[in-house]
C-alpha cells in the first residue's frame, strides 16, 4: 500500500510548545502514517485496534513506519506526542 492518511481524533497544542495527537489509520507491514502536523514526533505509541496490543514501529521524523510482521489491513491507533 501507498503511505496512508490518518484520521485525526484529538490534537492539541498547549503554549509549551510541544503537540499530542491521537490518529488512526489502516494499515499493513511496512505501511507508513505521515503525521503532517507534526515536524518531528518525540514519543509515539501504536496500537493494533483489532487485539488492542502495540504494534512495533519506527519513527522518523514525521512518520510512523509501522513494523510489526504479519499486519494485514488492520485498524491501528496513533498516539503522538512532539513538535
Amino acid at each position: 500500500m501507498a503511505a496512508q492518511t490518518p484520521t485525526t481524533i484529538i490534537e492539541v497544542s498547549p503554549s509549551s510548545g510541544t503537540m499530542l495527537g491521537i490518529y488512526t489509520a489502516v494499515v499493513s507491514t511496512n505501511d507508513t502514517v505521515t503525521l503532517s502536523n507534526f515536524t518531528d514526533i518525540l514519543n509515539s505509541y501504536v496500537i493494533n485496534l483489532g487485539t488492542n496490543v502495540e504494534a512495533t514501529a519506527t519513527v522518523a521524523t514525521n512518520v510512523v513506519t509501522v513494523t510489526q510482521a504479519a499486519l494485514t489491513t488492520v485498524k491501528i491507533l496513533i498516539y503522538a506526542q512532539g513538535t
